[in-house]
């Protein structure tokens, strides 16, 4: 049991005058417990008192390990999978996370008709906000490893999931997405046999977990040559991202990081066509809640300081010219730029491969 990360939750929760809590996100337990658990149908649940009292209730399938300060209380397929959780509750309120089924709640009400069950998901979600220098040390080696393979793939597509796994990345590469032509502004339009052309800005979008961190990195390069309108959208997102990053500091509110970008983006012309929120960067987990400022820019996200989660996306540019494409504005990463006009292809052809290049490079 991390008790330093520990020590955050029961500090949020004492915040939130929860006297205990259930969380069962996956990635929210492995930050405390080290222990990567996906249940599917069975139950993990992690009980945590005011008091710092540490219980995980897990099917003994799991084959998880006890460790210190932490009682490990398993079930069985046979037996019923709250049972020993509705032993254990405090009567009162109990906080409950925006993960655990319903099947199980509902059971656990059914035990204990004098528990009153709350959204519980803040403590643990806010602790994980805060990064420490293990999980900076994480994410810079997954943005590391990320890099290298965005360069791989720019030179040759199909290179990109061999590399992940190379470096340790917990799943198949699979969906990586390479976009170009009509609907190359859609991030989950499906292949089809679009034909790439000298002048094609083509999207490159690649995630995948590390060591259980998130690396996602979104790259716009162009094939052999690049329009002046390409090139003007390029360079407005370029300048976008760095306003945005210049703002960017302990105190700040969110809404003012997106508000740099999108001045940039609306003084330019392309106003319209950025149609989402700028929004922080990587989570550990899909599910993890992102810092996000109000479409009205009326929020109150603020940057806390050293180790909180920083803006991770400002703006890509997209006006499409080929047909049915509606032009928009789709986010990308910092310093990873570039103009898109709209399809998706994910198997380049083999006399294409090496031939992309970026603005900076045409010049």
């Amino acid at each position: 049991m991390n008790q330093a990360r520990l020590a955050r939750v029961l500090r949020n929760m004492e915040r939130d005058g929860l006297t205990q809590i259930v969380i069962s996100s996956t990635a929210s337990v492995y930050y405390l417990t080290g222990y990567w658990v996906e249940p599917m149908e069975r139950m993990l649940a992690l009980y945590i008192r005011a008091d710092g009292t540490c219980r995980l209730f897990a099917n003994a399938l799991f084959a998880l390990e006890p460790q210190e300060g932490l009682e490990l209380v398993l079930h069985q397929d046979s037996d019923v999978p709250t049972a020993a959780l509705d032993a254990a509750l405090l009567p009162g309120t109990l906080g409950v996370d925006k993960a655990w089924p319903s099947k199980f709640l509902i059971a656990l009400l059914a035990a204990r008709p004098d528990v009153t069950p709350v959204l519980g998901s803040a403590p643990v979600d806010d602790a994980r906000k805060y990064k420490d220098a293990d999980e900076i040390s994480a994410m810079r080696r997954a943005s590391q490893i990320n890099d290298q393979v965005v360069e791989a793939a720019i030179a040759a597509v199909q290179a990109g999931e061999g590399l992940y796994r190379q470096h340790g990345a917990d799943r198949s590469g699979e969906g990586q997405l390479v976009c170009f032509g009509p609907n190359g502004a859609d991030p989950h339009h499906a292949p089809n046999g679009t034909v790439l052309r000298d002048g094609d800005s083509v999207v490159l979008d690649i995630f995948i977990p590390i060591r259980r961190y998130w690396c996602d990195m979104t790259r716009t390069v162009f094939f052999r040559s690049v329009s002046d309108e390409g090139r003007r959208v390029y360079e407005t997102v370029k300048a976008a991202n760095l306003a945005a990053e210049a703002v960017i500091r302990p105190g700040v509110p969110m809404k003012d990081i997106d508000r740099a970008a999108r001045k940039l983006i609306e003084d330019a012309g392309y106003g319209p066509f950025f149609t989402h929120r700028l929004r922080p960067g990587l989570p550990r987990a899909a599910g993890q809640q992102r810092l996000q400022p109000r479409r009205r820019r009326t929020g109150d996200g603020l940057l806390r300081g050293a180790g909180h989660l920083p803006a991770g996306q400002a703006g890509r540019a997209h006006r499409g010219s080929g047909s049915g494409h509606r032009g928009r504005l789709r986010g990308a990463q910092p310093r990873l730029q570039g103009a898109a006009r709209g399809g998706i292809n994910t198997k380049l052809p083999r006399h294409c491969r090496g031939s992309f290049t970026s603005v900076q490079e045409l010049d």
